[in-house]
């Protein structure tokens, strides 16, 4: 294993190096990631806890991955985090070659699933990136290999219930949007115990016990920066919200093809995960036939998996403010950045079972996969007064700064738009293209009263509606992503 763990640094210590985004890496941008909100955030609460200091205007996120990193904020200032994020990629590994020995992978084997997403340089950005991701991406595969050795063990150790608990709740330190994903992983140690073991409390209560001894620990902490308040992030978090009334035309931009309705970009925000990683659909067959393939205790391990990656993705998929847009440029792909081994394991065991094992369980899973990622929303020009999603706007030419964040508030016949919360915006070499990311959009889109001086009068304006279609999926080969005939906006 010590040789395995070597090779991990080394990679690593590759992808960190060569990061372009590395502080000292660009001349002519030399705080790198530190000059983004997010790492820059980080770097302030790490360095405000290093000096003790409690001052709410210095803490934005949740404490966790700011408290890692303080320890190096002195003797390691332009990198406190490279040794914290190196840990987590291999505490990381450890809990995920620990949960897939269970379904007879072997350490190699392991390892080879777990780089297999990082063949995508994307993809290994986010783990050498400072994101709170990492550590709980450590948390989350510590926590299935802790439940993997709870529920086949038959002996029951109380301390290893209790770890359960505590695993699970430091989630919520690092990144609590993640407490869904080891809220299931939670909810099936114990409800294993319920039906399993006897006596029936004894698991449920010491997990319990260790994730409230967690959580109240944190809840000091919080209100000794934050008193009796909402924190700024939690208040913006509240702001933007989740909304799952969209959540196919989400999947199919965010998963599969964004291009016919973003564009194409030369920072590939009009590439879907599924073009980067097109293994994940051999992921996505094992996640429905898995269950039918393995003995009986292990359909728990399975259920965890299977429901935290589903239910995970769901959530963030119904996320507001993640757009194609922001995916690839802005790095998003690094909220699943947990699930992707885990989806390599699932695609592994379909294709355990399609080479020995139950073959037509396995090829219906599979066929079933190919048969959602066929689905097509693309864009379809009306003419009428129907709903649509898309516009573009003939007008002057903006910034991207100014389209995709400073957009003033927008109108139709059904009440006003709000940036971020309700329309998204890109610039065009002739005007914009206005996205709804809750409703539809109902009649002419006009500037708000008092919010477009200074922005130019739209002189016209395209619409556009969702119309849903099969295809072969354009993540394979043969044939690429088709490209969508809008209305001859060229992109700046």
């Amino acid at each position: 294993m010590s040789i395995i763990l070597a090779l991990l640094a080394l990679v690593y210590s590759y992808g960190y190096f060569v990061n372009p985004a590395l502080p000292g890496n660009r001349p002519a941008y030399p705080l790198g990631w530190w000059g983004w909100f997010d790492q820059s955030m980080y770097l302030r609460a790490a360095k405000a806890f290093a000096s003790f200091d409690l001052d709410p205007s210095k803490h934005w996120y949740p404490a966790g991955f700011a408290l890692l990193g303080a320890p190096f904020t002195r003797t390691m200032p332009g990198h406190p985090y490279f040794f914290v994020d190196l840990a987590c990629f291999g505490a990381a590994f450890l809990g995920f070659a620990a949960f897939a020995r269970r379904f007879g992978v072997g350490k190699y084997g392991a390892l080879a699933l777990f780089l297999l997403p990082l063949a995508d340089k994307r993809l290994l950005e986010s783990w050498v990136v400072p994101w709170s991701s990492t550590p709980t991406a450590a948390l989350l595969w510590v926590l299935l290999a802790t439940v993997a050795a709870h529920v086949l063990t038959e002996r029951f150790q109380l301390w290893r219930a209790a770890a359960v608990g505590v695993t699970a709740a430091l989630t919520l330190v690092f990144r609590p949007t993640e407490a869904i994903a080891a809220g299931i992983i939670l909810g099936c140690a114990a409800l294993f115990d319920l039906l399993h073991r006897r006596p029936r409390l004894a698991g449920p209560m010491a997990m319990a016990i260790g994730g409230t001894l967690v959580v109240g620990c944190y809840a000091a902490l919080y209100l000794g920066i934050y008193g009796w308040h909402e924190s700024g992030y939690l208040a913006q978090s509240r702001f933007l919200g989740f909304y799952y009334g969209n959540l196919g035309f989400k999947a199919f931009i965010l998963l599969l093809d964004p291009q016919p309705w973003f564009g194409v970009a030369p920072d590939h925000w009009h590439e879907g995960l599924f073009q980067h990683a097109p293994w994940l659909v051999l992921g996505l067959g094992g996640m429905a036939t898995g269950w039918f393939c393995v003995a009986q205790r292990h359909r728990w391990l399975l259920a965890a998996l299977v429901g935290a990656i589903f239910c995970s993705t769901v959530n963030y998929l119904a996320y507001v403010d993640l757009l194609a847009t922001g995916i690839w440029r802005y790095g998003n792909v690094h909220y699943l950045k947990w699930a992707y081994p885990g989806m390599a394991l699932l695609g592994w065991l379909l294709v355990r079972e399609l080479a020995f094992g139950r073959r037509r369980v396995a090829a219906i899973g599979l066929a079933g996969a190919l048969a959602l990622c066929s689905l097509r929303i693309v864009p379809q020009r009306v003419t009428g007064d129907e709903p649509y999603r898309m516009a573009e706007l003939a007008g002057p030419r903006h910034e991207w700064t100014q389209a995709y964040f400073e957009l003033p508030f927008m109108q139709d016949k059904l009440g006003s738009l709000q940036q971020m919360l309700a329309i998204r915006a890109m610039p065009l070499s002739n005007g914009i293209r206005v996205w709804a990311i809750r409703r539809d959009f109902e009649g002419p889109l006009t500037w708000a009263p008092g919010s477009g001086e200074g922005l130019g009068a739209i002189t016209g304006q395209q619409r556009f509606r969702a119309a849903a279609g099969f295809g072969w999926p354009c993540f394979l080969l043969p044939r690429a992503c088709p490209q969508a005939d809008l209305a001859a906006s060229v992109f700046p």
